[in-house]
């Protein structure tokens, strides 16, 4: 830890309580951080994770796009009213509508488009090219009017960055900001099939690297007493531009938007990535908490994780240091020191897994494709065995613990989202419980460029029927793992 919680009027106990929470809530957290006038005053990783490992920031991605627009209208390559079409014309249908040629820059930077995306997924359904793409899709409102998550809008400004600059936008920051204040120097940003950044989510960096940049975004552009930015369109960039909130309900996302950045309580401002890449900013109170995860599939899990900070840090932030208890920052370092990835909850054995142990389950035609599977288990560990379309395979895992491994199908996307290529693997951490008596269920997590889950249960009755489901949680990939089958046992 950098210095004591309570020089920055935080309770350590408040801290742990925070933590207790949102392992008590069973999500998959990988990181928390929090700081008070630009001092960590708390870090904490949930192993096999670290504060020097490079983590996937998803759709955070957007709000160092939104910055880096500025930037670019700082130097004098763009401006907030031009218009959309003007900075595509070669991307442009013969017959594109009209709604597109009142869309500007600004409306991007405020997700105030015309359109709103339907159900083709780039990745999933191969779209060759995204803004050709993007202009033959229907309005479905006029623009400027309403605010709508259009996640390709970022990456537009993101290929209008890397056309005006001649490199890729994360650079283009490194060059004026990044490295000023720390960034980790090797920070950066998977690409898209058209060799263009995913600047809607593909940024790779650590913890405390958002955290510098949202401490950036707070001093308002300075750094060590430097103006690296103009402040004025960092002001409009945190403030808000756009109600987000069509359903009355509060909670995140409903305090408004700013360019390509959200805003939360008292007047602070957010970045939101899938999986629960967070950051919140407070600067009335000075305060940054920033967070890693992979929750995705969970629908309430950002709500539970800001709660508990809401109500644990938060509210408890006195504007001048606390007394020092000794006993509460000891118990917050053992706290700390034991963080690991969450776990599936059951028993580590039952009679069932001595039956099924070594003996092959013979599938029906299934969505999966799996042929066969086949469990075998030796004290706390075991592994699945299965055969599909691509070969046979075993993917190891832990009974109450966590294996790390590469997952057992090769040809996923890398550093490029293009077609899949052999020889790449997902590095993936694997744990497995039995649920009842006769319910087996194993979470694997891909824990390296790409995040995401895959959840495999397999019930089997007296009778030797077996009953398996694949679940996947991941962005459109392990595509065939995903239905259900039906076994028995030889």
């Amino acid at each position: 830890m950098n210095i004591l919680p309570e020089e920055c009027g935080v309770c350590s106990a408040s801290v742990e309580q925070f933590l207790r929470e949102l392992d008590g809530h069973r999500l998959a957290m990988h990181s928390v951080l929090l700081a008070r006038g630009g001092k960590i005053f708390y870090e904490g990783y949930w192993k096999p994770f670290s504060a020097e490992r490079l983590h996937r920031m998803n759709s955070v991605t957007k709000s160092f796009v939104g910055i880096a627009v500025g930037l670019l209208i700082e130097d004098g390559w763009l401006s907030l009213t031009d218009r959309v079409t003007d900075l595509f014309p070669e991307k442009l249908p013969p017959d594109v509508r009209a709604e597109f040629g009142e869309v500007t820059v600004r409306d991007m930077l405020c997700m105030r488009t015309c359109i709103t995306p339907g159900g083709e997924h780039w990745i999933r359904d191969r779209v060759a090219d995204r803004a050709s793409t993007y202009f033959r899709t229907a309005p479905s409102r006029p623009a400027d009017t309403l605010f709508f998550y259009d996640t390709t809008a970022p990456f537009l400004l993101t290929r209008i960055v890397e056309d005006r600059t001649g490199m890729p936008f994360l650079e283009y920051l490194r060059g004026r900001i990044l490295s000023r204040i720390g960034f980790s120097e090797d920070s950066t940003c998977i690409k898209g099939n058209d060799g263009y950044s995913w600047g809607d989510s593909g940024l790779l960096c650590t913890t405390r690297d958002i955290f510098r940049f949202a401490e950036f975004l707070r001093l308002e552009g300075t750094w060590n007493g430097e103006q690296l930015m103009d402040c004025a369109f960092i002001r409009a960039a945190t403030a808000k531009q756009t109600a987000s909130n069509g359903t009355g309900w509060e909670a995140y996302g409903t305090f408004g938007y700013g360019y390509q950045i959200w805003k939360t309580w008292d007047g602070g401002f957010a970045f939101f990535g899938m999986g629960d890449q967070v950051m919140v900013c407070l600067p009335k109170d000075e305060l940054i908490f920033v967070c890693t995860a992979d929750n995705q599939g969970c629908p309430h899990s950002r709500m539970l994780i800001l709660d508990a900070f809401n109500r644990n840090i938060r509210q408890t932030i006195s504007p001048a240091p606390r007394p020092f208890d000794n006993r509460a920052h000891a118990s917050l370092q053992r706290y700390t020191d034991a963080l690991t990835l969450v776990k599936l909850s059951g028993e580590r054995h039952t009679p069932c897994a001595d039956t099924i142990n070594g003996r092959t389950v013979r599938l029906d035609e299934n969505p999966m494709g799996i042929r066969w599977i086949r469990f075998a288990f030796d004290g706390n560990t075991g592994r699945m065995e299965y055969e599909n379309a691509t070969g046979a395979k075993a993917l190891p895992f832990g009974l109450r613990e966590t294996v790390l491994s590469e997952f057992p199908e090769e040809g996923y996307p890398d550093m490029e989202i293009r077609d899949f290529t052999s020889g790449s693997f997902y590095p993936c951490a694997t744990d497995a419980a039995w649920q009842d008596a006769r319910t087996l269920a194993i979470r694997c997590f891909m824990i390296g460029k790409h995040l995401g889950a895959l959840y495999i249960t397999v019930g089997f009755r007296e009778d030797g029927t077996v009953g398996l489901r694949m679940l996947r949680n991941t962005n459109c990939f392990l595509a065939t793992y995903n239905g259900y089958a039906t076994g028995r046992l030889e």
